[in-house]
């Protein structure tokens, strides 16, 4: 299933409106809304199998019409998560759906979908200047007269993103900063190999990585990073992050432990959060910034399918050495990722 994003349904949607609603508007809290006139998502395989559509306005993605022509509530679900990732992209405030107090099934699956109740409007459809088109008086013996307002807050759903999700590629997981510990990030950043390629301080002691840890995690609340420990059966492995989120591009960094270099980890790690970037987060640019040394790196790069960009010259100070250093820049294009 692929799920396509246009400004307006193709014109072919309007019967499909027609043969659900038995018109293409519809009208809420006394406003006449057309389908036809607001953006949508279609669901494809390859043929159009469901619908959504909606508009934004203020902070708010308002849900306008839910459409699916298969049982079950998949193709519904997908929809759904396809409009939240939307909405993260475009830092809005939340998703909006509004059912009437009969539709009890709407009501179910929307609060199963996370969404909870923000607004109650007594007896609106019975005071509206139009009707609900197809919609009996009556459903399962409740009348239809209120409108009620479901609500899914989005910042909650990002910071899960940024802290809380696990990540799971092949035979490693990707996991959130509250799942590895500071005697880890000793043993990554203590090792002389790794800290060869990085221009920092090592980290000994605890203090060193809580401040390190601490960095970190105010990074990812502020939803500038997304930051993940490399587990390999298990095992602490290494760290990789999208860093410097800013707009529409970041950049993407990892670090391995020696013993679990040239075993194709990092290229695999660095696929799942280059889908993060481009899929979650809509980025449309991810740079890399690597030692001129590093070489398996630069490797892992170019298999990714990264463009070399080219040196920068003294680009960073070393603070072990109080050298500037140069590095090697390397660029991919969501456009170029396909």
């Amino acid at each position: 299933m692929k799920i396509l994003h246009a400004s307006v349904p193709p014109p072919d949607f309007e019967n499909t409106f027609k043969s659900q609603w038995k018109s293409s508007t519809i009208t809420l809290f006394e406003e006449t809304i057309d389908f036809m006139s607001h953006s949508i998502l279609i669901a494809t395989n390859p043929e159009p199998i469901g619908s959504l559509s909606y508009r934004i306005h203020s902070s708010t993605i308002e849900i306008l019409a839910l459409l699916s022509s298969q049982p079950g509530e998949e193709i519904s679900i997908e929809l759904l998560h396809e409009l939240e990732l939307l909405g993260k992209a475009k830092k809005l405030r939340d998703i909006r759906i509004t059912i009437t107090n009969a539709n009890l099934k709407d009501l179910q699956f929307y609060q199963q979908q996370g969404f909870s109740l923000f607004q109650l409007r007594p007896r609106s459809i019975m005071t509206s200047c139009g009707e609900y088109p197809k919609r009996p008086q009556i459903l399962d013996g409740i009348p239809i007269q209120d409108e009620l307002v479901l609500k899914k807050e989005l910042n909650h759903a990002m910071d899960d993103l940024f802290l809380d999700e696990v990540f799971h590629v092949k035979h490693l997981e990707l996991r959130p900063l509250t799942e590895f510990d500071s005697n880890e990030l000793i043993s990554l950043f203590s090792d002389p190999k790794v800290l060869r390629y990085q221009a920092m301080n090592p980290i000994l002691t605890q203090d060193d990585a809580k401040e390190y840890y601490n960095h970190l995690v105010c990074q990812s609340l502020q939803h500038k990073r997304l930051a993940r420990g490399i587990f390999v059966e298990g095992q602490f492995a290494g760290i990789i992050s999208l860093h410097q989120i800013h707009h529409d591009q970041c950049s993407l960094g990892y670090s391995l432990i020696p013993s679990y270099w040239k075993q194709g980890i990092a290229t695999e790690a660095a696929k799942m959060m280059i889908h993060i970037a481009f899929h979650t987060l809509h980025l449309r640019r991810i740079e890399s910034i690597t030692h001129p040394d590093n070489i398996a790196s630069i490797r892992v790069l170019e298999r990714l399918r990264f463009h070399p960009e080219g040196t920068l010259i003294e680009y960073i100070r070393n603070p072990r050495t109080g050298c500037y250093e140069n590095r090697e820049s390397h660029a991919l294009l969501y456009k170029n990722s396909q």
